[in-house]
């Protein structure tokens, strides 16, 4: 079953990442340029944006895979030339089996969906104060993370069961009881609004 939705999964990617680069969140983007570059065994995707006039409004990373075996990563902030590492895409990091740690750059506002899930040796990750967007299912199955740590002062957006596991006997999504989620000021953190996924995480977060 694990292995079905891995392929779908790889198979959504695929077509989220192409429609990714075409699509543009500003009204002057006229066009993307993208080309790939592997360093220290993390795959960027470089995008730069221009305008119609062909002047360049934006160059910046997307994290779009890891081949590695490094037990703690550290994600530089910038690659090539200074260029900023900006986003996570999904399934990026999905099913590696040996990193313990992993620490996110300041300048990373995105952490995409199944990013980092069913990493089982994941222990630790931190997120910096720029994050503003967990996706879905972001750490789901992460079964030995115990440590998750976030600089950022305003709560990011927080996707559907991102620091959950799958319990197969009761056969629903669960938060592990070790996990610890620091944060800069609990009160940020805590809501009372039912559409906010982190209503479901109160009691699992502690003052850094």
């Amino acid at each position: 079953m694990k292995k079905i939705l891995k392929l779908a999964l790889c198979a959504l990617l695929a077509l989220t990442t192409v429609f990714a680069f075409a699509a543009c969140t500003d009204k002057d983007v006229l066009e993307e340029e993208v080309k790939t570059l592997s360093l220290s065994n993390v795959e960027y995707a470089i995008v730069t944006q221009k305008n119609k006039e062909g002047k360049v409004i934006d160059t910046y990373a997307k994290i779009i895979g890891y081949d590695g075996q490094e037990q703690n990563l550290i994600i530089p902030q910038t690659v090539d030339d200074n260029i900023p590492v900006k986003a996570i895409v999904n399934l990026a990091f999905y099913d590696n089996k040996t990193i313990k740690s992993v620490v996110l750059p300041e300048g990373l506002t995105t952490v995409g969906a199944f990013s980092f899930g069913y990493m089982d040796s994941l222990i630790r990750v931190e997120l910096p104060s720029t994050v503003i967007e967990i996706g879905e299912y972001a750490f789901i199955n992460c079964t030995a993370l115990k440590e998750v740590r976030i600089a950022a002062v305003k709560r990011p957006k927080l996707g559907e069961a991102a620091f959950k596991f799958y319990n197969s006997k009761d056969k629903q999504y669960q938060i592990s009881p070790y996990l610890e989620i620091k944060v800069p000021d609990i009160d940020a953190y805590s809501t009372t609004d039912v559409h906010d996924k982190w209503i479901e995480y109160g009691r699992f977060l502690k003052e850094a």
